[in-house]
């Protein structure tokens, strides 16, 4: 019996209808198992759903919208870009959960144990489960979603991205059930008899500088002042830049990181704010300790990766990746575009930058997150 392969597909067509008869057929016309997409924000979602639904009639579909979309060529933007897991080596339940809101977390659980209760139905021996989560990067609290989720999944292994818009930073969208839903959730067990590796990788060490948070809105994710001062202004002076200069590229190459245990996890910064505050991609409270960190070889970091997953699984048949948008930047910026384009294409990436990462029960920022999945046999 012939061993059903991954594909994946991506379309540069601005006609949205189009590009998603262009994503079907390239995929081979899936009637069975889960297609996953990422989509540039300024195609027409509804038109795209509805060409969506005309096309994917039998088989699950889940995506979101991006900060730039990751295809075997790199980095690119406007696009759409998908990936099948076929029906004969993976069997997938999904839900999702919309107008989702800070202190309501009650849906989420719901969908936990939906997803729980449909998995039962189709358990099998010698078959392992991973999970991966899509949601709003807008609503501002994946730190507390992820950790519901985790609760509810146990050791099964999660990743995950924040959907993006562009970076225009007003609304994101998550598509399931044939959908696009604003402030949302959807998740995905994929149960496989494939062998797979989750990972998350920074290229980060930490240095000898450190700061206070001294006044914060966690919940906005603000920090108002550090070692008591306006915050903004305090970073640029203590990082050796002017609050003029302060910008995303400076931003990318310049992140605050927490440490939790051995271990120190990237806090980046989004914006700056009006009255000198700094804006984050994930909570900060007051009390904490920050740390400056400074970047190492993005690209030695990802050949060291792709070598360990190789020597682990083999050659991976996909992988499946959320990328933080600031890497983009930084690549973009460093003008190693070809690199990474080679990088990508040897081991078959594809996924989209994202507004934050998920990894297990960790929302992280600055990370090259996803899940790779070697050939069947």
């Amino acid at each position: 019996m012939e061993i059903p392969r991954i594909k994946t597909a991506f379309s540069y067509t601005r006609e949205a209808k189009l590009a998603a008869m262009e994503i079907y057929e390239a995929l081979g016309r899936p009637n069975d198992g889960l297609t996953i997409f990422f989509c540039s924000p300024f195609f027409d979602l509804d038109a795209l759903a509805g060409g969506l639904r005309d096309c994917f009639r039998y088989a699950d579909v889940i995506g979101c919208t991006t900060a730039g979309e990751i295809t075997s060529i790199g980095y690119v933007d406007g696009a759409i870009c998908a990936v099948w897991l076929p029906g004969g080596d993976f069997e997938c339940v999904t839900e999702h959960v919309e107008n989702l809101r800070l202190g309501q977390l009650e849906e989420v659980r719901r969908l936990v144990h939906a997803l729980l209760r449909r998995k039962r139905n189709i358990e099998d021996t010698g078959w392992n489960t991973f999970g991966i989560c899509l949601i709003d990067g807008i609503v501002g609290f994946e730190e507390l979603v992820v950790d519901v989720l985790r609760r509810g999944l146990g050791e099964t292994p999660l990743v995950g991205g924040s959907a993006g818009d562009a970076m225009r930073f007003r609304e994101t969208a998550i598509y399931h059930a044939g959908k696009f839903h604003t402030s949302a959730l959807a998740v995905a067990l994929i149960r496989s008899r494939r062998p797979f590796e989750v990972f998350a990788t920074q290229h980060f060490v930490s240095s000898n500088l450190k700061m206070v948070v001294t006044e914060a809105d966690p919940q906005h994710r603000v920090v108002m002042e550090i070692n008591a001062e306006p915050a903004a202004s305090e970073y640029a002076r203590l990082i050796g830049v002017s609050r003029r200069a302060l910008s995303d590229a400076v931003f990318a190459m310049r992140p605050l990181a927490i440490r939790v245990g051995d271990n120190y996890f990237v806090r980046s910064i989004q914006s700056v704010d009006d009255d000198d505050a700094l804006k984050f991609y994930c909570a900060v409270d007051e009390g904490l300790v920050l740390t400056a960190a400074g970047p190492i070889d993005l690209i030695d970091s990802l050949e060291r990766l792709f070598g360990a997953i190789r020597n682990r699984i083999g050659e991976p048949e996909v992988v499946l990746a959320f990328d933080c948008l600031f890497r983009k930047i930084e690549v973009r910026q460093r003008g190693l575009e070809a690199q990474i384009a080679r990088l990508f294409g040897l081991n078959h990436v594809i996924g989209f930058s994202t507004y934050g990462e998920q990894f297990n029960a960790l929302h992280l920022n600055q990370t090259f997150t996803g899940i790779a999945i070697g050939k069947g046999s």
